[in-house]
């Protein structure tokens, strides 16, 4: 298995440099412009950046609810200068890859693939393990003290579900997902609850199952959801929450696992993709022009991000959403202010680096490294990029 390429990364900074050096001519061109009196209505809006703080500690309170104290701001943005100094600081290949997921403590990448699972050592991107299976593999999720590794197999191929030893892959368990009369389930989604067990969450047209899979391989169905959309679900079990669009509206509905009822509808229309923060107190939709960041306890959008101009692009800009451990950045695809990977701090919605890529369409999975912050970007030719993000700092 390839580590990092120093050749492919250089080729990434050649591009960069003329990129920049291409920006260079259009700011030249536009301050001629002003001065003859017109006005470059196609050239984007200076955005304030702020510099990325430090990730906030959730403390826990009488309630055993978690709090994050209020993240400190600077006292003056910084201005964005149209090139970032995050960097791309390692790479490598895992053929068929699909989506990705970081162990908790940051030192292991598992990739499912379209012949089975993967384990890399996230240091050297160099392979630990890799097992083959029948259907090629989805959804996958590390169970909290990343001793066990959950996959599922890929849309409409197969619906079994496996449970891997997060070190080796040993296998440890699997079992078939059971459908209705007419469909066999399909996993979108996969968490684990606190005591080990599964919760998995199926598509079943013309509804949406979630699954309890117990350690011992016992199997019950929380709740059906009608008329949802599978793809857009997101899990958070240790709140046994269940977010997914629903209807010909598409508002986003909440569920709660444990007692099979709706706790609220939420005004988020047309979600392409819904994510939850790592302390469950905000949901994350990517809509037709924005992300919007939901309040789950002020029930309330705290903030919009815009990522698409509105304008007919032949660049398709990736939909996923990928929430940093301690909850302070999102990141996502955008082309506002230019086409790229933002990221942005979750309280205040403001842009705190953008990563230009030259395959921004290829991009199929974002995730952060839980210990460094750094971001992995999957591409569907299945490279592997390791990103390291810095931010614009005031000056």
């Amino acid at each position: 298995m390839p580590g990092h390429t120093s050749s492919g990364r250089t080729e990434k900074l050649l591009v960069l440099r003329a990129a920049n050096s291409h920006l260079a001519s259009i700011l030249l061109a536009a301050a001629f412009l002003t001065g003859c009196g017109l006005s470059p209505k196609a050239f984007p809006p200076t955005i304030p950046v702020e510099p990325i703080p430090s990730p906030a500690k959730a403390t826990n309170t009488s309630s055993g609810v978690l709090v994050l104290p209020p993240t400190t701001q600077p006292s003056a943005p910084a201005t964005f200068a149209f090139q970032s100094p995050s960097r791309l600081i390692k790479e490598t290949i895992v053929e068929g890859a699909r989506h990705l997921a970081w162990s908790p403590d940051g030192r292991k990448i598992a990739l499912t693939t379209s012949s089975g699972v993967t384990l890399l050592d996230a240091s050297s991107l160099g392979q630990l393990a890799s097992r083959r299976t029948e259907f090629p593999q989805f959804a996958l999720a590390f169970s909290d003290d990343g001793k066990e590794l959950a996959t599922a197999d890929g849309l409409e191929v197969g619906h079994g579900l496996r449970v891997w030893n997060g070190i080796d892959l040993a296998l440890l368990s699997e079992r078939d997902l059971p459908g209705n009369d007419h469909y066999p389930g399909s996993a979108m989604a996969i968490g684990f609850l606190p005591e080990s067990a599964v919760v998995v969450a199926t598509s079943d047209f013309p509804s949406m199952s979630l699954w309890i899979v117990s350690p011992d391989g016992g199997l019950r169905r929380a709740l059906a959801i009608e008329g949802a959309k599978p793809l857009t679900a997101a899990l958070y079990p240790r709140l046994g929450l269940t977010a997914v669009s629903v209807g010909p509206g598409q508002a986003v509905q909440l569920w709660d696992s444990a007692t099979a009822t709706l706790r609220e509808e939420l005004p988020l229309y047309g979600a392409a993709y819904l994510q939850f923060t790592h302390y469950g107190s905000r949901l994350l939709a990517a809509l037709d022009f924005v992300v919007e960041v939901w309040d789950l306890q002020e029930q309330r959008s705290t903030s919009e991000v815009p990522v698409r101009d509105g304008t007919i692009s032949a660049i398709r800009i990736p939909a996923q959403l990928a929430v940093s451990q301690a909850d302070h950045l999102f990141a996502t695809g955008t082309e506002i202010p230019s086409p790229g990977i933002g990221v942005w701090l979750v309280d205040s919605g403001r842009l705190a680096a953008l990563l230009p890529h030259d395959h921004l369409d290829m991009i199929i999975d974002l995730s952060f490294d839980p210990a460094s912050g750094d971001l992995a970007i999957l591409l569907n030719d299945g490279t592997l990029e390791v990103w390291e993000i810095a931010s614009t700092t005031p000056d």
